[in-house]
């Protein structure tokens, strides 16, 4: 696809006969490729969802020299859903990220979508890019956030058109209109587990359910526990996918 910017963004689309038409779009973290998300599409194929792993921008195949944290991702992700809608009109679609991924999605289920887009779900995602590279400044380096981060906040802008502090998912879900769930581990070291909480208290979605995998760091949930992490996940997209 082509997104709003100009840029060419690849991605690969799994199909099994008997799929119908749920659907999921997977959506990896910072300086991953779509193949980091193939072991989740594997159960997701297995479970009978079409699945769609797209390289986002700067990433993989795509095109780009910036990511933005989600800022720009998300609206890329209304073309990967369009793309979807051209092969399948019935299409019941749910948005599935992970960290950088899952700020994208969250940001994209405040974006206009069409009623296709079924569920979110975001797996250990910041309130925002701005707010997590502070606590890593502070808790690794000892810095304070000002000067260094008005300075970072500036420079993305100048760099990529978008301000770091623009990629804010805490902004964009008060403005869900889809059923999302959210997912955390309670030793992720990166993304802190409290922000999950302030992204489920700040969440308008119709429907939002939370869940804490136990001993799991940044983006390892499924890989704690894999048993409850995909018998919780599809008892939920299943009820919007049907």
């Amino acid at each position: 696809v082509t997104a709003e910017d100009g840029l060419g963004l690849v991605g690969t689309c799994f199909r099994r006969a008997g799929n119908g038409h749920r659907w999921v779009i997977l959506v990896h973290g910072y300086g991953r490729i779509q193949q980091n998300t193939w072991d989740y599409a594997e159960k997701y194929l297995a479970h009978g969802y079409a699945v769609l792993t797209p390289d986002l921008r700067a990433s993989g195949d795509s095109e780009g020299r910036y990511l933005t944290m989600g800022a720009k991702e998300s609206r890329d992700l209304q073309q990967w859903v369009a793309r979807i809608l051209q092969e399948d009109p019935d299409a019941r679609i749910v948005l599935h990220g992970i960290s950088m991924g899952a700020a994208t999605v969250m940001m994209a289920s405040a974006l206009p979508m069409p009623d296709n887009v079924a569920a979110v779900v975001e797996d250990c995602g910041y309130t925002s890019a701005y707010a997590m590279f502070t606590i890593q400044l502070e808790r690794l380096f000892h810095l304070p956030e000002r000067p260094l981060m008005d300075c970072v906040d500036f420079m993305s802008r100048e760099k990529t058109g978008t301000a770091l502090s623009e990629a804010a998912p805490l902004l964009a879900v008060p403005h869900t209109k889809v059923p999302m769930l959210f997912i955390h581990g309670d030793d992720d070291r990166l993304v802190p587990y409290e922000m999950m909480q302030q992204l489920y208290d700040a969440s308008n979605a119709p429907v939002k359910e939370s869940m804490t995998v136990s001993g799991a760091g940044h983006a390892s949930a499924k890989a704690a526990d894999p048993v409850r992490y995909f018998q919780r996940l599809f008892a939920f997209t299943d009820a919007y996918t049907k």
